[in-house]
């Protein structure tokens, strides 16, 4: 079995409605962690933005577990969209995370150029999940995990556009709430 995730990134300070505050990364890490060692998945195809995406790879790789990391931009602008700006332990896990992808023989990084699309970060949706079919063996089950808020997120996150992404493609998606409150067993979404 591979895991495709996609997951929301850390709340800025002043996001008025908690979708993912940092006071839940270390019960998240716990969680994604144990759905790791429970699933066993072969490999883990995820982007690298700080949050979800960065704790699944680095938990994967302290397993043993081959990452696949798809950037839909260039590593030093990817880096400037989506990991800087936020705590600088975020942009230490990044680049430790891409040097463990660049030097294990069983990981990869695919690094995009689609800056000139303003959506790029949804059209990274459709990139990993393209990503898990190339990897995934002929016989493997494709299985996408989200960290998103199970309701409410108006408009939809792009994560929720992941989901819908991987349900339409007949995949199992599963999710796990990072609010307070709601952070317990990972559900079918």
């Amino acid at each position: 079995m591979l895991l495709a995730h996609a997951g929301n990134r850390i709340d800025a300070d002043d996001r008025p409605e908690a979708r993912f505050p940092a006071v839940q990364i270390d019960a998240v890490t716990a969680i994604i962690g144990r759905v790791l060692r429970d699933l066993q998945p072969s490999s883990v195809v995820s982007a690298a933005a700080n949050g979800a995406d960065l704790i699944i790879l680095a938990e994967a790789q302290r397993l043993g577990i081959a990452t696949h990391v798809v950037l839909p931009l260039p590593t030093e602008a990817f880096l400037e969209a989506s990991v800087a700006g936020s705590h600088p332990a975020w942009v230490e896990q990044y680049h430790r995370v891409l040097d463990t992808a660049t030097t294990s023989p069983i990981s990869t990084i695919d690094s995009l150029d689609l800056d000139e699309d303003r959506e790029w970060y949804l059209v990274a949706n459709g990139l990993i999940l393209e990503r898990a079919r190339t990897v995934a063996r002929d016989d493997e089950a494709i299985v996408a995990l989200t960290v998103r808020p199970t309701e409410g997120e108006t408009p939809p996150s792009a994560t929720d556009d992941f989901a819908r992404l991987a349900a339409e493609a007949g995949l199992t998606v599963l999710t796990l709430d990072p609010r307070p409150g709601r952070t317990g067993p990972v559900r079918i979404a």
